[in-house]
């Protein structure tokens, strides 16, 4: 969850208000990388409901805990390349 007194220097700010929305009803969650960089960024209208940036910060929270791993078509995809490539790749013994 972003501070909004002291905001995080990646986070980018497209449009803080409108007519009908205030600042201090705007509440950002930023999804960072383990390395500390801005993955997504999330900024939420809480006029209507005060908790709806805590849910989803903790949803995005306990997903990230959770022991299941998700595995995309994509990564499967890159799996299989690459046990494919390293079936054509000659056996060298290297001596050191």
């Amino acid at each position: 969850m972003e501070d909004l007194k002291k905001p995080d220097k990646n986070s980018v700010t497209i449009s803080p208000t409108s007519a009908n929305t205030k600042n201090a009803d705007l509440v950002t969650v930023l999804l960072k990388y383990h390395n500390g960089s801005q993955a997504y960024q999330f900024t939420f209208n809480t006029s209507k409901d005060r908790s709806v940036a805590k849910r989803f910060y903790d949803t995005v929270q306990n997903a990230s805990k959770a022991k299941s791993k998700t595995v995309t078509a994509s990564i499967l995809r890159a799996d299989d390349v690459g046990k494919e490539a390293a079936k054509a790749q000659p056996n060298v013994e290297i001596r050191g």
